[in-house]
């Protein structure tokens, strides 16, 4: 697994992003409360030295004077700066050369508690803030005070965001370990997991915590004793319905093979009122031999699968082989049974046998349900270093409501209800295990009347 996609890196991502967004909100905060507390303590301070500057501004008319008195004061208070003006906020006069300042004229633009804020004349865009008095009836003073967050304040701002960095990102190395310890036995659930899915293997996890996670590792390992030994027991039902099955086909295979051998003995000796009789049993006998083999198939497929008796082979004979066993019954009933020449011989790793019965079920039946004049058409086809067997007919086809269920046991579509035509509804069932068990898969498309398409995609690489 990625780092970017651990969850012990997620939990340091978050974590980070809210330790970053707090400290950043704790500086701003501390900063405006800062800045508050000084412009306070500015105000306080500058009151006086107003009232004052506004005694000594009174005694002089001549702005002379009044420019000595505000150097003077300047001198001392480095951060006030007093501006005279009329009642329009014109300055009048101040200690600043004219030619620096940016505006002649002062205005309160703001007001936050007692503090009042004035534009700085010399920027004419900076807020700084500022006291003013009432000289007389025509002129007032102001004095605007220069922030106190000087180079020592900011550099001590600069600090604390520095150290601020400094511990976020060993607390950040610090959320990490600590998560990986956290993950580490979340991991390890995880794994127990992953092999009780895929093998059914119970790992114990031994957890001496007493957290959430250490519940949930508990649970776990309960549930899957639990889902064990439901397994456990569906399987020992499993073989006994197996075996069941296979005991009940072949107990019924020898009276049903006594059936027929005296039927077919009697047809040869009986006039012909009873010769239709005895086709009709001779007939239902080869219908029910078909449904106890398919059964007794069915249960032992599992096992079969189990141990699958692999060999190197060419499909291309195999399918040759497969044309030549049904082309008598082809004839008979007028089908025309064809095989495209392949392109190569197809070599494989597979069971032959079994492989042989899944093509057989396909090829008898669309045999079976492809009208007299019809064809079916047997190929190999290449698909991209894999091998498809592909089954064609021109037949009635299979309807739409019926395809999803084909290949479900016991299941008849419509176009076999006729009793000429019947079947056991095992047959699909029996090609679909046959395909899985070599890990392969089946498709069909079908339209009615129009034919059938199967396709056998093989898994196992061309060699």
């Amino acid at each position: 697994m990625r780092l970017t996609h651990s969850l012990a890196f997620k939990l340091t991502v978050y974590f980070s992003l809210v330790t970053l967004l707090v400290t950043f909100l704790s500086l701003l905060i501390g900063t405006n409360a800062l800045n508050q507390a000084l412009n306070e303590a500015d105000l306080r301070e500058s009151t006086p030295l107003a009232n004052d500057l506004v005694d000594q501004v009174k005694e002089h008319q001549d702005l002379i004077a009044i420019y000595q008195i505000f150097l003077r004061f300047s001198k001392l208070n480095k951060r006030f700066s007093p501006y005279l003006t009329d009642k329009n906020g014109e300055i009048l006069i101040s200690s600043i050369d004219k030619t620096i300042l940016k505006s002649n004229r002062i205005k309160i633009v703001k007001k936050s508690g007692d503090i009042s804020f004035a534009t700085d004349p010399r920027t004419n865009a900076k807020e700084l803030p500022a006291v003013q008095s009432s000289v007389d009836t025509d002129r007032d003073l102001y004095i605007i005070i220069e922030e106190r967050i000087s180079k020592s304040l900011s550099t001590t701002i600069s600090q604390v965001a520095i150290q601020s960095l400094i511990a976020f990102l060993i607390s950040a190395v610090i959320v990490f370990l600590l998560s990986k310890v956290l993950i580490s036995r979340l991991t390890r659930l995880n794994n127990a997991v992953k092999t009780f899915e895929h093998h059914q293997k119970i790992v114990d996890l031994h957890d001496t915590s007493s957290d959430e996670v250490s519940e949930l590792t508990h649970s776990f390992s309960q549930m899957s004793h639990r889902i064990n030994g439901f397994v456990s027991k569906l399987k020992e039902r499993d073989a006994l319905r197996r075996e069941l099955i296979a005991g009940i086909s072949h107990d019924l295979r020898t009276p049903l093979a006594a059936i027929k051998g005296y039927s077919e003995l009697l047809s040869g000796k009986v006039d012909s009122s009873l010769s239709d009789t005895l086709s009709i049993i001779l007939r239902n006998c080869s219908v029910l031999q078909k449904l106890i083999d398919g059964l007794f198939e069915i249960a032992r497929l599992e096992e079969i699968a189990e141990k699958l008796e692999l060999s190197q082979f060419s499909l291309a004979e195999l399918l040759s082989d497969i044309t030549a066993k049904f082309s008598v019954q082809a004839e008979e009933k007028n089908v025309q049974l064809t095989i495209l020449p392949p392109s190569s011989n197809f070599i494989i790793t597979a069971d032959p046998s079994l492989l042989e019965r899944a093509i057989s079920n396909l090829v008898e039946n669309a045999i079976i349900y492809t009208p007299s004049g019809g064809s079916v058409e047997l190929s190999l086809e290449d698909n991209n270093g894999r091998v498809s067997i592909l089954v064609k007919d021109d037949g009635v086809g299979i309807s739409d409501s019926d395809l999803p269920y084909i290949f479900e046991k016991f299941f008849r579509a419509d176009r076999s209800r006729e009793k000429d035509k019947a079947g056991s509804g095992l047959g699909l069932a029996v090609t679909k295990k046959i395909v899985e068990a070599h890990g392969g898969e089946i498709k069909v498309i079908s339209t009615k009347e129009h034919g059938t398409r199967f396709e056998i995609v093989l898994i196992d690489p061309i060699l």
